[in-house]
């Protein structure tokens, strides 16, 4: 009776197993026929509702809200590059470097904000909302860059991928440690969240880079991965410049902060996070202009 049961219980588990497996591949197989047929645009629906989901049930409405619409939209790109790969089975014409760079960007930005709340939005999604974002798109990334090198490392264009990001993420550090604002009155975490700043102004050269020297056609993916980038650094700058003077803070003299350290010039370090916010906005400057002009014609979009 009792190895009935089990070989009962065996064949329920075996039926349900393939049942959720036929399903789930015909869910993967309609929501990449989606994409094909309107170009990726459903996904930015998504987007959008899900945008307006945390908007109307878990923020309090202060402006400090696009701090997290931004991060919402970067994370938004980072899946959008994961599901280009998944989609082809292939890394060809992405940048696994600069993959690693948003890695750093993600991981330094968490430690600015987890332990301390001077880089987070006033808003109430800055209580929890905004980290999680930040660690969903940190773990795309990782999973993208595991694809690259455990799944499908055979067509990955390492050798189209030139840009040293060592030139990148040292460079980046040694700026982060001796120009750094102060908001979080811990020298580390503030200079965790400068450096994942001063990296992610840079972070997408390796990927444009990458993009010119195929010539070829960009993928939709690609290319919304790209655009939503650019949008999440236009939300940064917006905000970041509305608390221009609030960056400008120095380091208090008292017992209370005895572990802040402003490095140089601290009274003017509320310009320097607003330069590497514009420089984003350089680099991704004739990209956008050509993503929006391509997805409003209908035409495919080619990096020359």
């Amino acid at each position: 009776l009792i190895g009935e049961r089990q070989s009962k219980r065996s064949e329920i588990y075996h039926k349900t197993k393939n049942i959720v497996k036929s399903h789930s591949g015909q869910v993967e197989q309609w929501a990449f026929s989606m994409f094909d047929t309107y170009r990726g645009l459903p996904f930015w629906g998504l987007l959008v509702a899900l945008v307006l989901i945390v908007l109307f049930i878990f923020s309090s409405w202060d402006f400090s809200f696009i701090l997290t619409l931004g991060s919402m939209v970067q994370t938004f790109g980072c899946f959008m590059i994961l599901m280009c790969c998944l989609k082809n089975k292939s890394l060809s014409g992405i940048s696994v470097k600069t993959l690693i760079c948003y890695t750093f960007v993600y991981f330094f930005r968490i430690i600015g904000i987890y332990f301390h709340q001077g880089y987070w939005p006033m808003d109430a999604t800055g209580d929890h909302i905004i980290h999680y974002v930040d660690f969903i798109g940190l773990v795309f990334c990782l999973t993208t860059i595991f694809l690259a090198y455990a799944a499908f490392p055979h067509t990955y264009d390492a050798d189209m991928d030139k840009i040293p990001i060592v030139l990148i993420l040292v460079p980046c550090f040694v700026a982060a440690v001796f120009f750094h604002p102060v908001r979080n009155f811990n020298a580390f975490t503030d200079i965790s969240w400068t450096y994942s700043n001063y990296v992610e102004s840079l972070a997408m050269l390796p990927q444009l880079q990458m993009m010119i020297s195929k010539n070829s056609v960009v993928e939709d993916y690609l290319g919304h991965y790209v655009a939503s980038q650019g949008i999440s650094k236009f939300c940064y700058l917006i905000f970041w410049f509305s608390t221009l003077q609030e960056l400008n803070k120095t380091c208090p003299n008292n017992k209370f902060h005895s572990y802040c350290w402003g490095g140089l010039m601290p009274e003017y370090m509320g310009y320097g996070i607003i330069f590497a916010q514009v420089v984003q906005l350089i680099i991704f400057g004739d990209f956008m202009f050509n993503y929006v002009k391509c997805l409003l014609e209908g035409k495919a979009m080619v990096m020359r």
